[in-house]
């Protein structure tokens, strides 16, 4: 069952099965806001795809019901806060075309509640990340770092591994910094085996004695990574204010 996700061909954005044309009619049938009757609030289509109707999911407040409906269905509780984060979560997803299943709820929850983004000190401005045939992949990232920005460019045996040798760099010899052990890397996905499938990547890190664990989630992996490296670097920062409180 899609919760949320891009009508191919369309405009439209579908919430459950059904369609939501952005102009907020219900009668589009999916062929976009050019082709709506906007007096139909209530779901018949103007040019005929039944299947493709939509009926009271043309707003944001309906569109939450919609996802807290489904958070039931699986028994699971949240509060207005975390309702919030959570839908707004599931709209940015959508928003890159991604679709959003029931399946995908329990790894967007814990991706959100898990890792809050508020009072984040290091902010991942740009990177590109190139792969060609006969040639070691090549990471070129722009990172924000209380306040100052860094840039910094590497290779390594695969993307994700170019875009950490770079950090690296940066840590080392421009913030002479001590940058943590990877020690575990693990990738989950809800079931249903599509192609595009969310992916939980799920980075064991140790810094300094401290082990703990972050969490990326994207439906590229590599992305599922660099989200879940990002959440490290915060994380470190705290460790770091909590060693400097105690000595």
């Amino acid at each position: 069952m899609v919760l949320y996700g891009k009508n191919q061909g369309s405009d439209c954005w579908i919430w459950e099965h059904r369609t939501v044309c952005p102009s907020g009619c219900t009668g589009c049938g999916g062929y976009g806001a050019g082709r709506c009757d906007s007096s139909q609030r209530t779901g018949t289509a103007v040019k005929g795809i039944g299947r493709n109707l939509c009926s009271g999911f043309c707003g944001k407040t309906s569109g939450k019901a919609n996802i807290k409906k489904n958070l039931e269905a699986l028994g699971i509780e949240l509060d207005e806060t975390s309702m919030k984060k959570v839908t707004e979560r599931i709209i940015a997803l959508g928003d890159k075309k991604e679709q959003v299943t029931q399946d995908d709820l329990p790894y967007i929850i814990s991706d959100v509640l898990n890792h809050d983004s508020e009072d984040q000190k290091i902010h991942l401005l740009n990177y590109s990340l190139s792969l060609a045939q006969g040639l070691h992949p090549v990471a070129v990232i722009k990172i924000e770092i209380h306040g100052e920005q860094y840039e910094e460019t590497a290779t390594g045996d695969g993307q994700y591994d170019a875009f950490v040798k770079a950090l690296r760099k940066i840590y080392k010899y421009q913030l002479k910094k001590t940058f943590p052990i990877l020690i575990n890397y693990t990738v989950d996905i809800p079931p249903g085996g599509r192609t595009d499938a969310f992916v939980q990547t799920v980075i064991t890190w140790n810094f300094k004695g401290h082990t703990f664990k972050t969490r990326g989630l994207d439906a590229d992996q590599t992305e599922a990574a660099i989200q879940a490296t990002i959440k490290m670097l915060n994380q470190i920062e705290k460790i770091q204010d909590n060693i400097s409180e105690t000595v």
